[in-house]
Order: structure tokens, then C-alpha cells, then sequence
């Protein structure tokens, strides 16, 4: 639809933000869920740490401390998150995954 991001497009970006770091996505709604990635993003992005992470999180609890903590960074950063929190990332949930890399 008019207005949309296609999905390759936002892969497309997110791989360029991670180019430098030696990491690469595939598919958005998977390679979200353990925060590593987005985390990674948000770092690039902002030019700023988040923090320490998990990173090869094996667990669930990790993928869900470490998505916790790219929430709490875009918290402090002002970033307003309106029906999303970190298990919906966690869970893969397509439609809100697409709308907080968008």
C-alpha cells in the first residue's frame, strides 16, 4: 500500500546500519529477537552505548533482558513506544516488529 515500507527495503537499511559491526538480517521479525541486532542499530544510529548485553544470547531470558534494554535506551533517548514492548519482539510479532524499525 501507498505509504508502506516494503520489507526488503527496511532489510536493506538495517544491514547497512549493521555493515560495520559484521552483522547482517535476513528477515526482520527473527533477527530482532534476541536484541543483539537492534541493539547494534540503535548504537549506530545514535552514535551512543547502550549498555553491557548478552551477546549470543542463548536463553530466553536473555533475548528478553537484552530487548528490555533497547527499550529502556530509546526511553532515555525520548523515543515514545505507544502497544509495543520488548516481548513483542521477543515473540516476533510481524506487524509491530515492522513498525518499530519503521
Amino acid at each position: 500500500t501507498v505509504g508502506q515500507v516494503p520489507d526488503k527495503l527496511l532489510l536493506m537499511w538495517c544491514n547497512e546500519q549493521l555493515r560495520d559491526r559484521e552483522l547482517q538480517m535476513a528477515e526482520l521479525d527473527e533477527d530482532l529477537k534476541d536484541g543483539v541486532r537492534l541493539i547494534n542499530i540503535l548504537e549506530v544510529v545514535t552514535g551512543k552505548a547502550c549498555g553491557k548485553y548478552v551477546k549470543a544470547p542463548r536463553m530466553e531470558i536473555q533475548r528478553y533482558n537484552n530487548t528490555q534494554m533497547a527499550f529502556d535506551f530509546m526511553a532515555t533517548l525520548g523515543v515514545k513506544l505507544v502497544n509495543i514492548g520488548n516481548t513483542d519482539v521477543v515473540d516476533g510479532n510481524p506487524k509491530l516488529v515492522r513498525g518499530l524499525v519503521r
